[in-house]
């Protein structure tokens, strides 16, 4: 699945027939419809032939039960390629290892013994290894069950709510759609986006607003819907579509009926397709680059990695295995990404600068990085370990590499763990890190309450760290166990020490290192030496305060200096040979508007605004920064002419467009000819999403009493 689409693709949930998919297209909801294939073969070759001909884009439902080794499609494997062939390239992927994830984050009940009809729990483990081989052991024989049926070449998707997306890889699968509002989005986007980057793949989101936008389909899930679709869109997604909520929306306890049963003709379900269709309609339009967000940090998924960052508070699902497995530090650990999405406390005095530019990560976004699976890190600037890695070689020597190469790794000798257990630390080469860390681990010092302090500023990274000298109070204390380390590579030195009073010398702090920073080749290791995990309760607060440290040294310039309140990414591209970054921007305060501003060569821009549940598009070009009011617009040629910019835009509606120099220099923009404001301009092949009446639903009386996933208490019943 290496084909990107210019527009990410939109759509449904709806069902799969000729008649079905004609209303689909007057809804004008989107291109994409996910859904099952009618019983009777012609019925589902004349569905699939209608898609390859209008342009339809398929995800079809799972054709093995989840849980059960047993074939549920009608079809023959003869007729079911068949099919597959008749849809061509129209076909993006068949769904298989439906909601498999939850093997490890759903409610224990749900799997014991099978409860939930689906997946059973996993089998007690020895290890994080052990764990990991039966799980995907499990898996695979899903995917070869599936694969028996669809062919080899054709695409597996996996939709679910989890992180662990590097095992069902190894089981077989091609790409992962996200299932959307269980969990943060924040949070767990980017493991998918991270896992297709490393698998030069496509990846979406199935939004299951109708099951967890909200009780009642009130005035917050109208804008929980929207910030949904537009932060799918910032954050790259390929597929993005409604799992339910866009046609019917329900919400019973076991067929009684409570709080509301909307129909689709409902005024709430017509303003939700309506909000719908005005983004289907801006991303037509619009036209998102190819590229990836710019991503400057990568928090890493380690080898044996079990915990799936969603409700369980267990690792690899071993509800009954012992305390061991119980969620603990490495599991706590994935609290700390919270620090990059979160403003820091300006009253705290480590906040330092100009401005306080936390409260995003460095460039908008960052990535949850599968260290197996990717082969180039060299696009982060930083990484980062924050929860479980058992070490091998390998690892060593990609993490090697990627330092030499100029990155910056941050790791703590538990990540360096070769015992395989949850209970026992045993370090890779028996402590001996020279080559990467420029250390040795003898053993560990007694377990106590201390603090932190900073020895020196001078690093690549010297601005972001907050040092002070030694003379004043402890930072970040905690109950932890220092290492008994030995300095052994030339490129070694002392960043922070520990420390237990105000009245210290920096001789004492070098007395017990803490914080060691490493050069190698063009970048550096930190290593923080401690025996604890950074999610343990007494390392938590150092580790949260060196991921903003981290975060704040790689800032990018140019930059959005913003509240987390808004959300945005930054896109790379050239437009007539000019390079271009845009600019997404989402305002997630639902009742204020919000504001911000830019920051490039050093320089604050003034401040702008974003509406309530707002979302625009801005551009850098050279110094100039561009703000067009209207979102449905595509900007398609850019050119310079001396002291002027001249843009040509297509534009759904005549709108003002805010302009900036951040050079101080004043160039003139002309936008479709005109200073200050842009002239309506259409897409001539696009002419149907300009049209007045686009937004309008059309009256359509024939269509089906359920659509698929309208709710679960139907389907269980029946």
């Amino acid at each position: 699945m290496n084909k990107r689409d210019i527009r990410p693709i939109v759509g449904y949930s709806y069902p799969v027939t000729v008649e079905k998919l004609r209303e689909m297209l007057d809804l004008k909801g989107g291109l994409l419809v996910r859904g099952a294939l009618p019983r009777k073969k012609e019925e589902a070759l004349a569905a699939v032939r209608f898609c390859r001909e209008n342009g339809i884009r398929i995800l079809l439902g799972e054709i093995v039960p989840r849980g059960e080794l047993r074939k549920s499609s009608v079809y023959s494997p003869e007729d079911f390629q068949e099919i597959v062939k008749e849809a061509g390239d129209a076909l993006l992927g068949v769904y298989g290892l439906g909601e498999a994830g939850g093997i490890l984050y759903w409610p224990k009940y749900y799997t014991m013994n099978r409860a939930a009809k689906t997946w059973k729990n996993l089998e007690k483990a020895d290890s994080p290894a052990d764990a990991r081989k039966k799980l995907v052991e499990y898996f695979r024989k899903f995917v070869e069950l599936q694969r028996s049926v669809m062919g080899s070449e054709t695409p597996l998707s996996i939709v679910e709510s989890s992180q662990i997306l590097q095992y069902q890889k190894e089981a077989g699968a091609d790409f992962f759609v996200h299932e959307m509002c269980p969990g943060n989005p924040l949070e767990l986007l980017p493991a998918y986006r991270g896992m297709a980057r490393a698998c030069h793949s496509i990846w979406g989101t199935h939004i299951a607003i109708g099951w967890y936008g909200g009780i009642r389909m009130d005035e917050l899930w109208m804008k929980r819907w929207k910030l949904c679709l537009y932060l799918a869109f910032l954050q790259g997604a390929d597929i993005i579509y409604p799992e339910s909520g866009h046609y019917t929306y329900q919400v019973d306890k076991w067929g009684e009926t409570r709080w509301n049963m909307f129909d689709r003709d409902h005024p709430n379900l017509l303003r939700a397709r309506r909000i719908l269709r005005e983004f289907y309609r801006f991303c037509m339009i619009h036209q998102r680059p190819t590229s990836d967000p710019e991503t400057r940090i990568g928090i890493l998924f380690g080898n044996n990695e079990g915990f799936p960052n969603l409700w369980n508070p267990y690792a690899w699902g071993q509800y009954e295995n012992g305390k061991e497995w119980e969620a603990g530090p490495p599991e706590q650990g994935w609290k700390l990404p919270q620090a990059l999405l979160r403003k820091e406390n300006v009253f705290h005095e480590t906040v330092m600068g100009e401005c306080n530019r936390s409260g995003n990560p460095a460039g908008g976004q960052y990535d949850v990085v599968p260290l197996e699976t990717a082969e180039d890190l060299s696009r982060y600037k930083a990484l980062a370990f924050v929860g479980w890695n058992d070490m091998n070689d390998a690892q060593y020597a990609k993490l090697l590499e990627y330092v030499r190469n100029g990155g910056h790794l941050l790791i703590w000798p538990a990540h360096c763990n070769v015992s395989g257990k949850r209970t026992e630390l045993r370090l890779y080469r028996d402590g001996d890190l020279s080559e990467l860390c420029g250390i040795r681990i003898k053993g560990w010092k007694t377990t106590d309450v201390r603090g932190f302090k900073f020895v020196s500023a001078d690093s690549l990274l010297g601005d972001a760290i907050p040092y002070w000298g030694s003379r004043h109070d402890p930072w970040w204390m905690g109950r932890i166990t220092p290492a008994e380390i030995e300095i052994s590579g030339e490129d070694a030195r002392i960043l922070a020490g520990f420390s237990y009073h105000i009245r210290e010398y920096d001789s004492d702090l070098l007395a017990e290192p803490a914080l060691i920073e490493h050069r190698v080749g063009k970048g550096m290791v930190w290593t923080v030496a401690v025996r604890e995990y950074p999610g343990d309760g007494g390392a938590f607060p150092f580790a949260e305060a060196l991921l903003r440290i981290l975060n704040t040294g790689e800032m990018s310039d140019p930059d959005a200096v913003c509240p987390e309140q808004i959300r945005y990414a930054i896109y790379h591209t050239e437009i007539s040979g000019v390079p271009v970054r845009i600019f997404y921007l989402l305002n997630t305060e639902t009742e204020c508007s919000v504001g911000f501003r830019f920051r490039a060569g050093g320089k604050l821009s003034r401040e702008y605004r974003l509406e309530p549940a707002g979302f625009t598009a801005a551009y850098l070009i050279d110094s100039m920064l561009i703000l067009p009011s209207c979102a449905a617009h595509r900007l398609h040629e850019v050119h310079r002419y001396g002291d002027s910019l001249r843009l040509e835009f297509h534009m759904l509606e005549e709108c003002a467009v805010l302009q900036e120099d951040l050079s101080g220099k004043k160039r003139k923009l002309f936008c479709n000819g005109r200073e200050g404001r842009c002239p309506a301009r259409r897409e001539e092949e696009l002419a149907e999403y300009y049209a007045p009446d686009f937004l309008e639903e059309p009256d359509i009386t024939q269509y089906p009493h359920h659509a698929p996933f309208v709710h679960l208490t139907q389907k269980l019943q029946s």
